[in-house]
């Protein structure tokens, strides 16, 4: 048995734990860790990962047991740590070894135990490895590193945080000399890349499970519930109603995955306000106290369900996990593998899954993940950033660092030798480098004496602000100005590239954008009707479907088209459980199509009067790089501007004024170099250029870290041709775009391998309809009718709290707005109607009455006294002529003196134009706001 080649201690350590046999993983790993060999162990969730790379290197540790860090356990997540620091403490205390934690939450105590004494073993993150590597006590102990283990290196391989751990690795190799690397990665389809990326220069051994763990799956597509909620659409109760039944048949705690935060809360909500079960909710918004409940919770059993998002398909411990459902297409093979792999956490238990499908795309696509995870087929594109400057430029910073703490020269050579190591960087051109080095001279960062290059003063400040490559990214909270209550949170990505005027679906309601306001971080917003133009308002990266799963489930709809619900039977075979009556209604849905059927290789384009539909099944970023390309290659053309909308089996184009339907093949047919160079233009003109910008000039060390005060647009001009330019056309085109896809379509319709086939059409068909409309909405979106929303806005108004004021003796009176009368509006005390009120909550009384006393006593007031003075006058003089209708139109949202007789009260002639009038006086407040002084 492969423990035998264990150090004696490490068995026994084992045998007290109740470890008697090595995992399959375990088995074939080990001999190879023991041999010194660098390797990736890639196999699904639960299989014994963690224990494959510690005890071999615990064992080592055991034979050298010198002073120093011996190890570096490198997570992607803190919530990673905390899990491995109590099941590595444990077992490492059985041996005698020191395990420690480092990362931006450490008490000051322990780093500072950590440097007087350090542990064998350091659990840490890629950007808390930043510091360690630059601080002078640390360094000396990191001379001792002979294994870093990288744990979950499938979530790092594809962004700029491993791009960055890459560097930063060859940087300890200057340090200590090489090591053995050790990688941990969940199912992933391209070992060959991730292998590649974790050795660097060196060769790496891949040890891969090809064998999926057993998992029992099933799709469902509930059909309508005959009672819903008033609420709620007849189809999204069905789906509703269907999950509940789900978590109470799951006969322990069920792990319910959302693809975004803000559905995962609706859900939550909805659960617990509906059905009663005692739910809760996991996302990485939520504090750490908070999440740290909810893993108690799951660990003790307490819970019937934890709706969660991508935060929980890590492998932190959350205890026996009976069922996983899936609520909409997983969008990705790894993701439900990694997902399903929560349930059943262990060797030899079956993991169970359910997805709960909604549209037609969602079901096959649902489909198509289920049994292609079966079957053990990954997607094989991973977002690879090759070459990336902004991070190299921080990690230059690094290296110069590196340097002058050991006392040495660093060169372009120096910098250069060492990138060039990482495999992100194995293409890198001497020249580049000099380019970079040239660009971190203009700013100041950096200086050139010679052939040594060295840190300026200053420097360490951006290393320091840019260790962490994750963006600032902020959230706007969005609020409905009809109510005044906040409805969810925007990124601030999506809400670079909105504008008001933009209708949105946020919360499964339709909404259109009154303002922005970038000082609050606030969106404002008014029901919405029409669901044309609409955007869904994800909240966190969507994930995109790749590729190989849309053209897959392109075929499959192409057979069903062709033969029925036969066609499926025959894809699921026994791999995946469908239901029959999900079947049945599936194909009532085809019958009316009357349709060339997409397919990888047949284009179809469907030209109505002012919309085209292009069914092209490039996937998301696929067919986002497509319609970014048509939309220019249309501009430039007939100089119309056309907007798009693209999702992973479609492209919907609205040009402003019709035109001809065949120039889509005639841009189908355009060389590459053509594509290439317009789609590059599409990018440089796009709303997400400018945002994208912002973050990639943090890094290189043109924009501090926090608010900005300088003017963007300028900047980017200023910029215009620069590697930083460069950079962020580049970063765009990896994560947003799949500009293979494009290339791959243009040159199959040039080579006559792909078809396009172009109908003109007075009716969209029902495939194309999911782009037009935007299905999946929770809620029904009728037309909002005016009087239901002037009823909303008199009930607000109704509770706000007031207080009236007597400008002549100071009585004062404070109550919500329905309690008030005409008769209250008469000073008691004096008798006189010189009656004022106090509206906002920084207006307090006692101000008031010093303010009113003082102007009474005929002392002098100061400049903002006589502005509040004043302010209250105006109050009097509308309440002294329009009685209780003026009081409550100065009770409404931002509705001043001025407005309120100009806007609101000049026009009343009934209750009902009271509330029409306030209602249009609130939405050009909120939509003029910046231009207020008031």
């Amino acid at each position: 048995m492969v423990f035998e080649l264990l150090h004696p201690e490490v068995r026994e350590a084992l045998r007290r734990m109740g470890y008697s046999r090595p995992t399959d993983i375990q088995s074939r790993a080990i001999p190879i860790i023991l041999d010194g060999k660098n390797v990736l162990i890639s196999s699904p969730t639960g299989t014994g990962k963690t224990e494959a790379a510690v005890l071999p290197v615990a064992s080592k540790m055991l034979e050298e047991r010198g002073v120093g860090i011996h190890a570096l356990y490198i997570t992607p997540m803190r919530a990673l740590n905390r899990d491995l620091l109590n099941r590595l403490e444990k077992f490492f205390g059985l041996l005698g070894l020191r395990v420690g934690v480092r990362h931006g939450d450490t008490p000051q105590r322990e780093r500072r135990r950590q440097r007087e004494e350090p542990p064998h073993m350091l659990i840490t993150t890629p950007e808390s490895l930043q510091f360690l590597l630059i601080n002078k006590s640390m360094r000396k102990w990191l001379r001792s590193v002979k294994w870093v283990i990288i744990d979950e290196v499938h979530e790092l391989v594809n962004d700029k945080r491993g791009i960055q751990l890459s560097l930063s690795l060859e940087r300890l190799v200057n340090l200590a000399g090489d090591f053995q690397r050790i990688a941990l990665s969940a199912s992933i389809g391209n070992l060959d890349l991730v292998a590649k990326y974790v050795g660097g220069a060196r060769p790496v051994q891949v040890i891969s499970s090809l064998a999926i763990k057993e998992m029992r799956l099933s799709v469902r597509r509930p059909q309508e519930h005959p009672d819903p909620p008033g609420d709620m659409t007849p189809e999204s109760y069905g789906r509703l109603h269907a999950l509940s039944e789900l978590i109470k048949e799951g006969g322990g705690v069920v792990l319910l995955f959302s693809n975004t935060r803000d559905t995962a809360e609706l859900l939550g909500n909805r659960l617990k306000g509906i059905f009663g079960l005692n739910v809760e909710v996991y996302h990485g918004s939520l504090s750490k106290e908070r999440r740290e409940g909810v893993e108690e919770l799951m660990r003790g059993g307490k819970v019937d369900a934890v709706v969660t998002t991508s935060s929980l398909e890590l492998g932190i411990d959350v205890g026996r996990i009976s069922k996983v459902i899936q609520y909409m297409s997983p969008r990705q093979v790894t993701r439900l593998i990694q997902r399903v792999g929560r349930s059943g956490h262990g060797v030899g238990l079956i993991s169970r899954g359910v997805i709960v499908a909604s549209d037609f795309d969602d079901y096959l696509e649902s489909v198509v993940i289920a049994v292609s995870a079966k079957k053990g087929l990954l997607e094989k594109d991973v977002e690879y950033h090759e070459k990336a400057m902004d991070v190299l430029a921080h990690q230059t910073l690094g290296m110069l660092m590196d340097a002058k703490a050991d006392g040495r020269s660093a060169t372009i050579e120096y910098i250069y030798e060492t990138a060039s190591r990482a495999h992100p960087y194995a293409s890198l051109g001497i020249d580049e480098v000099k380019r970079l080095v040239d660009f971190l001279v203009e700013r100041r960062l950096i200086g050139i004496d010679g052939d040594v290059i060295y840190p300026r003063r200053g420097s360490i400040r951006y290393y320091v602000e840019g260790a962490s490559m994750i963006p600032d990214e902020q959230h706007y909270l969005a609020v409905d100005y009809v109510t005044n209550k906040a409805v969810g949170e925007l990124d601030e990505e999506f809400v670079s590239t909105i504008e008001p005027g933009t209708k949105i679906i946020l919360s499964a309601k339709l909404w259109n954008v009154l303002s922005i306001n970038q000082e609050e971080k606030r969106v404002y917003m008014e029901p919405a009707a029409s669901l044309n133009g609409a955007l869904p308002a994800w909240i966190g990266e969507e994930i995109p479907v790749l590729r190989q799963v849309a053209s897959e489930v392109c075929e499959l709809r192409a057979e069903l088209m062709r033969k029925g619900i036969k066609a499926i039977h025959e894809y699921a075979g026994s791999d995946v459980s469908l239901n029959e009556e999900d079947l049945d209604a599936l194909s009532r849905e085809l019958e009316d199509v009357d349709l060339d059927i997409p397919t990888p290789h047949n284009i179809v384009v469907e030209a109505g009067k002012r919309a085209i539909v292009i069914h092209s099944c490039g996937g998301s970023k696929g067919n986002e790089a497509l319609g970014l390309y048509l939309s220019r290659y249309l501009f430039q053309r007939f100089m119309v501007s056309v907007g798009y909308r693209a999702d992973p089996y479609r492209i919907l184009l609205m040009p402003a004024r019709p035109i001809p339907a065949e120039a889509i093949r005639d841009a189908l047919m355009a060389s590459d170099e053509d594509v290439k160079q317009r789609l590059w233009d599409g990018v440089k003109a796009s709303k997400l250029f400018r945002y994208r910008f912002i973050h990639v000039a943090r890094r290189m060390g043109v924009l501090p870290r926090g608010p900005i005060d300088v003017n963007i647009s300028r900047l980017v001009e200023a910029y215009r041709g620069s590697i930083l330019e460069e950079e962020v056309i580049k970063e765009i085109m990896v994560d947003k775009l799949d500009v293979s896809a494009v290339m791959d379509l243009v040159r199959g319709v040039r080579d006559g391998g792909i078809n396009v086939s172009i109908k003109q059409v007075t009716e969209f068909s029902s495939l194309a309809l999911p782009i037009i409309e935007i299905e999946g909405l929770d809620f029904t979106v009728d037309e909002v009718p005016k009087s239901a929303l002037m009823d909303v806005i008199k009930r607000r108004i109704m509770e706000n709290e007031v207080t009236l004021i007597c400008m002549k003796c100071g009585w004062n009176f404070t109550a919500k707005v329905k309690y008030m009368k005409e008769d209250t509006l008469r000073c008691p005390h004096c008798g006189l109607r010189t009656i004022s009120m106090l509206k906002y909550r920084d207006e307090k009384v006692d101000y008031a009455i010093k303010v009113i006393n003082k102007f009474r006593n005929k002392r002098p007031l100061s400049p903002q006294e006589r502005q509040f003075l004043e302010v209250l006058r105006q109050r009097s003089l509308v309440i002294l002529q329009f009685g209780l209708h003026g009081l409550i139109a100065l009770a409404a949202h931002g509705v001043g003196s001025s407005s309120a007789i100009r806007k609101v009260l000049t026009k009343t002639h009934s209750e009902e134009d009271l509330y029409a009038s306030i209602m249009e006086a609130e939405r050009e407040y909120i939509r003029t706001r910046l231009f207020w002084d008031d």
